[in-house]
């Protein structure tokens, strides 16, 4: 399986891997983007299975990032801080809205469910 988080805090990047990685017993791929421009190369170069995409970060917001991706065939799973972006997030199609802090047996939720 193999997931992209794009996420302009790059300890909360961190964080979730480990404990993503500490908590499943399977071998995931794992890539991480900071920003709106590495988010789209990251996602259009590793063809994940599923996407964790903060909303706002310095140069755009997820939704841009969205906007740029032509082929979606993965799973979208919005984070923010703010609860008000849900309606928007799933109008862009999420699977998920996490607001942070993270819960990280909600990122393994939906990691195990995607499996």
């Amino acid at each position: 399986m193999r997931i992209v988080i794009v996420d302009d805090d790059a300890n909360l990047r961190k964080k979730l891997i480990k404990q993503i990685n500490s908590a499943l017993k399977y071998k995931l791929d794992i890539f991480e983007a900071g920003n709106v421009k590495s988010g789209v190369e990251a996602i259009t170069n590793n063809n994940p299975d599923i996407v964790f995409l903060d909303i706002e970060m310095p140069d755009g917001t997820g939704f841009n990032i969205m906007d740029r991706i032509e082929n979606r065939n993965f799973k979208i799973v919005f984070i923010s801080s703010y609860d008000f972006f849900t309606k928007k997030a799933y109008s862009f199609g999420a699977d998920g809205y996490l607001v942070k802090p993270v819960k990280v047996k909600d990122v393994v939720r939906i990691i195990s469910n995607a499996k």
